[in-house]
């Protein structure tokens, strides 16, 4: 039982992660502006893909935290 509620929590957590990332990605995708790393830059376009790799594992995570119901044993 403890370990599901950690999971659950731990979703909760991982979905608002994941939804700031999405949407800090999306916007500099969409306003082409490169990301520094590491003294190289990552292109707007890659910024793009992970926006949406990062908003699918947001829904994922937002579902299994907040909308998914226990079963009652």
């Amino acid at each position: 039982m403890k370990g599901k509620f950690f999971m659950k929590e731990a979703s909760k957590f991982l979905s608002g992660a994941f939804f700031v990332q999405c949407g800090v990605n999306i916007w500099m995708y969409y306003h082409s502006i490169p990301a520094p790393l590491l003294g190289m830059e990552i292109s707007p376009d890659v910024l793009g893909i992970r926006g949406l790799i990062f908003g699918v594992l947001f829904i994922l995570t937002f579902y299994f935290g907040f909308l998914k119901q226990n079963k009652q044993s």
